[in-house]
């Protein structure tokens, strides 16, 4: 594995505010250039009142639900992260580092599984604080429709 070459529309993820759907910095972003085993980069994040960047490692190949992937090691830190609406309870909030695993298929542009881990400490008017994580797991669902 020498170079690999990312398709355009598929260097840098676009967020988006629609239900079920990625938000910034749940996927792994991918550089502008060809990488091999063991390169890394790095991918700005600034996205409605949400900064920080995301940090990327391809880490090797492994066959998954009959191809071929890239293995890719992540985290993600934030600098900013918006209070959510109707929380006036809440003082502050730290959200990560997020860290994460992805095998995405590069022949077929499509991320096969994906593995992401988020700690949250969150601290409220009354001076308590709390703390959780957010473990996401995303397989790629392969279904075969015979028709006619």
């Amino acid at each position: 594995l020498t170079g690999i070459e990312i398709p355009q529309e598929l260097l840098v993820p676009e967020p988006s505010q629609a239900p079920r759907s990625l938000t910034p910095g749940d996927t792994v972003g991918f550089p502008r250039g060809p990488v091999s085993i063991g390169d890394s980069w790095t991918i700005p994040l600034n996205h409605n009142g949400i900064t920080g960047s995301g940090r990327f490692r391809l880490i090797g190949e492994s066959q998954r639900n009959g191809s071929t992937c890239l293995l890719i090691e992540g985290e993600t830190s934030y600098d900013s992260f918006p209070k959510l609406p109707n929380q006036e309870s809440i003082v502050s909030s730290v959200v990560g580092p997020r860290t994460s695993t992805y095998c995405f298929d590069a022949e077929r542009g499509r991320l096969i599984e994906g593995n992401e881990v988020t700690p949250i400490e969150v601290t409220f008017a009354d001076g308590q604080t709390r703390t959780t994580t957010v473990r996401v797991r995303r397989n790629l669902i392969q279904r075969t429709v015979i028709c006619c």
